[in-house]
């Protein structure tokens, strides 16, 4: 999970999206999700996204 500022900014673009796109969501089940696990920071790569 991020620390410091990328947490906070985390937070404001999840809750921006929510009240902008109240219908957003994955268009792949989770576990279809493809992880990025190279280099420092780990992740998803693009997640397909329905609204």
């Amino acid at each position: 999970m991020p620390t410091g500022p990328a947490r906070v900014e985390l937070q404001v673009v999840h809750g921006t999206l929510d009240r902008r796109v109240p219908t957003v969501a994955p268009a792949v089940p989770f576990e279809q999700a493809e992880s990025a696990t190279e280099g420092v920071a780990y992740g998803l790569k693009p997640l397909p996204l329905t609204w």
